[in-house]
This record gives C-alpha cells, structure tokens and sequence, in this order.
C-alpha cells in the first residue's frame, strides 16, 4: 500500500504500513543513541504514538518521516 502523500488523508492501515515499512531503521537509529534493543523500541512507539497526535497537523509523508525521526532524536 503506497503511503498517501497528504496526512490529512491517512487511514489506520496507512499508519500501519509507515511503521511497518520504516520500523527496523526507526530502531536501529534509537539502538545507536540508547545501546539497548529494549529502550529502542520503547522509543520507536512512543514517538509513533506522537507522531498520531500531530499527523493532521504534518503536510507529507516525508515530513511525517521526519517528525518521528527528530521525536526519536530527542
């Protein structure tokens, strides 16, 4: 499923299909901060849980990428 371009118009399937898509990068970038799987993953969710909360707000994909990104950097 191709992630529409407006996050206006996601659905929960499309939600889905961006973590399952970027999931594993997602976690390797928090596992090079953190140094444990555990936590890594533990931020990955709870920055994807953000991330549902502000998605309206985030004009594209790319930039949605990039919210959970920076979420996890912080």
């Amino acid at each position: 499923m191709a992630t529409p371009t407006s996050t206006q118009s996601w659905t929960v399937a499309d939600l889905s299909a961006l973590y399952v898509e970027h999931r594993s990068s997602l976690i390797s970038q928090a596992r090079r901060m953190l140094r444990n799987e555990a936590d890594a993953i533990e931020v990955v969710q709870e920055a994807f849980m953000k991330f549902m909360l502000v998605a309206p707000e985030l004009d594209s994909a790319d930039r949605a990428l990039a919210y959970i990104r920076a979420s996890i950097n912080n």
